[in-house]
């Protein structure tokens, strides 16, 4: 009896407090160990005061017989077994409140990879929307690119058509002024659209006015122009043909113009007035056809133009194929200049199809099939360039 309660007491104690603390929280245990030991040792000495009082009271003692005195060792083991329960119970409120505190600082890692888990997510969602923002953005950006370029070439094109309207005013405005000299200045200072109708107006209104002087006049011309294409033919028919010549007129419809006997052309025949006397036929509509259909004013093809505008000037050009022009005059190098003739081959089929005059201003006045009239066009629009010559 007196070695086991110093035994034990020394190992237990010693143990449990150490390896408890370290694996359990701290927090929860705090309340019930408070109450459970404190009442333990209590209850020791009520129960030992309520079994006193149980038993019987002793018997007065004769006063000689000495008071029985307490065992000091039980007394020893008895507060050794309290301090033990006492380090026992504070051992284990200590782990219990470890405990606690594990699993609250658990609690609160969790709750703090939580947060971290929803900022992660919520940043996430942010640069989702920030970048599905930016393409949104991006593509209202190439929209609105493509509708500035979209913008631009429409200026552009509507530029370019108004800077030809403005270049055929002004083209028409330099007709109408090489028709009527008296109006020369005015013309040339108001070359606005708006008054072309005007001077189209006034001129349609003269051409009508000569138109029947003309007309009598373009026949004459006519029967004079066969007449001496009659006599063409004849003194070629009488005449041996020289097989040393070069650059002979065609045969069939060809006038005796540009035959070495024919009379030189009078003074007053110049480019410009080739220009001028062709820029009179402005507007007459194109149909297609040989001399029968050739009549100014009325209905022309591109050569019935040419050979009416250098009829005046003592030049006969034959209103028949076109290749039988192209044989008369010089062939020109380089920019063809006012009055020259301008040959095409349109189709690039090896052969002439289309002539007009030249102006000296990168334009032509010719019939135009394309137009279904008498107008003036620049040189580069019509395609299949092959050369001019220069009669004059």
């Amino acid at each position: 009896p007196k070695e086991q309660p110093k035994e034990q007491p020394k190992e237990q104690p010693k143990e449990q407090p150490k390896e408890q603390p370290k694996e359990q929280p701290k927090e929860q245990p705090k309340e019930q160990p408070k109450e459970q030991p404190k009442e333990q040792p209590k209850e020791q000495p009520e129960q030992q005061l309520s079994l006193q009082a149980q038993e019987p009271a002793p018997q007065p003692a004769p006063e000689s017989a000495p008071e029985p005195q307490p065992d000091p060792e039980l007394l020893a083991q008895q507060e050794e077994a309290e301090r033990l329960a006492a380090e026992r119970r504070e051992a284990t409120e200590q782990a219990r409140a470890e405990q606690a505190e594990a699993e609250r600082q658990a609690k609160l890692a969790a709750e703090r990879a939580e947060a971290q888990q929803k900022a992660a997510e919520q940043r996430e969602a942010q640069e989702q929307a920030a970048a599905a923002k930016a393409a949104q953005r991006k593509a209202e950006q190439r929209a609105e690119q493509a509708a500035i370029e979209q913008a631009a070439a429409e200026l552009a094109a509507q530029q370019a058509a108004e800077r030809r309207a403005q270049r055929q005013a002004e083209l028409e405005a330099q007709r109408q002024a090489d028709l009527q000299a008296q109006r020369q200045a005015e013309l040339e200072a108001q070359r606005q659209a708006e008054l072309e109708a005007q001077q189209q107006a006034e001129r349609e209104a003269q051409r009508q006015a000569d138109l029947e002087a003309q007309r009598e006049a373009d026949r004459a011309a006519q029967e004079q122009y066969e007449a001496d294409q009659a006599a063409a033919l004849e003194a070629e028919a009488a005449t041996p043909a020289d097989p040393g010549a070069s650059g002979t007129a065609p045969t069939g419809n060809a006038p005796v113009g540009g035959a070495p006997d024919e009379p030189a052309p009078p003074a007053s025949a110049t480019g410009n007035a080739v220009v001028a006397e062709a820029a009179k036929y402005m507007g007459t509509p194109y149909v297609l056809g040989g001399a029968a259909e050739c009549l100014p004013y009325e209905m022309m093809d591109c050569n019935c133009l040419t050979a009416t505008a250098y009829a005046p000037f003592g030049i006969y050009l034959p209103d028949g194929p076109i290749e039988g022009q192209m044989a008369y005059g010089t062939p020109v190098s380089g920019a063809p200049a006012a009055g020259d003739l301008v040959f095409w081959d349109e189709n690039g089929g090896g052969y002439l199809t289309h002539v007009g005059i030249a102006t000296g201003n990168g334009t032509v006045i010719h019939g135009s099939a394309y137009a279904g009239f008498v107008t003036e066009t620049a040189l580069e629009y019509i395609p299949g360039y092959v050369g001019a010559t220069r009669l004059l």
